[in-house]
């Protein structure tokens, strides 16, 4: 079972969410999102694009983890055979919440949620 989080997105245009399946751990996920918004740079000021390059981001970074994990050992061509099957990383473990999520209690209740993050895009903080 993973350590469920949400993420909330938030800015002056409103809220966008994001459940988070597995290692929603806070020294995981705040890194993790640190090292996002300093990827995602001058589009942390557009709410929808932020959210949509988060999933994006966290998916591409988990299957290069999970590239470089399974490449030990293993041939070039194992590894391409590997990536082309579509075996690799086949859930983003995100899931894009269509209702809001107002607070941990909520979070807990309705999604097994251990952990609640509110990214503030205006002030650049992370609680």
């Amino acid at each position: 079972m993973g350590t469920r989080s949400i993420i909330t997105f938030k800015s002056e245009e409103g809220i966008l969410q994001v459940y988070k399946h597995w290692d929603g751990y806070p020294d995981t996920t705040v890194p993790e999102l640190q090292k996002f918004l300093k990827w995602n740079g001058h589009r942390n000021d557009d709410l929808s694009y932020t959210m949509a390059n988060y999933c994006y981001w966290h998916k591409m970074t988990n299957f290069n983890d999970q590239i470089e994990v399974y490449r030990d050992g293993k041939t070039d061509k194992e590894v391409n055979d590997f990536v082309e099957s579509g075996n690799s990383c086949q859930h983003t473990g995100l899931g894009v919440l269509p209702n809001k999520v107002m607070n941990f209690r909520q979070a807990s209740k309705e999604y097994n949620a251990e952990y609640f993050y509110v990214v503030d895009l205006e002030h650049k903080t992370i609680d």
